[in-house]
């Protein structure tokens, strides 16, 4: 898989990727380098884990895919809703699903940030603190 996906940070993604790796804080990427550059930042960002942090790349796809996951029920719950004659089903349909699925995507990415803190905390007990931002 080359990382060009939505959550991979492909085409479809709009915004770039960590300057500095999460992990050891290397410079994976700079504004200074322009807008069209080869590989491009996503490509990079993804090699740079793949070949550094192999443990914690396999770990944040899992997450990555967790979010997806997460979602489908409670945008099942939606289209229910939506096709639901009584309002007031309707409404509570709507309003469970809503908040159902904002309470896991809280949940999936506080647990993605408490990870990341780990597999970092991890990198300085092995290799010391970084000097990088």
């Amino acid at each position: 898989m080359s990382g060009a996906g939505v959550g991979a940070g492909g085409a479809r993604s709009r915004s770039p990727p960590p300057k500095n790796c999460p992990i050891c804080r290397e410079r994976i990427w700079s504004t200074d380098e322009g807008a069209y550059f080869d590989p491009p930042r996503w490509q990079r960002y993804n090699h740079h884990l793949k070949s550094t942090h192999p443990e914690f790349a396999r770990w944040d796809k899992r997450m990555l895919v967790a979010y997806y996951i997460a979602v489908v029920p409670f945008a099942s719950l939606s289209v229910i809703a939506t096709q639901i004659a009584e309002s007031n089903l309707r409404n509570l349909f709507f309003g469970l699903s809503f908040i159902s699925a904002l309470a896991v995507v809280i949940l999936v990415r506080s647990l993605r940030r408490m990870g990341t803190r780990k597999f970092l905390e991890r990198w300085h007990a092995q290799h010391g603190a970084t000097t990088n931002p």
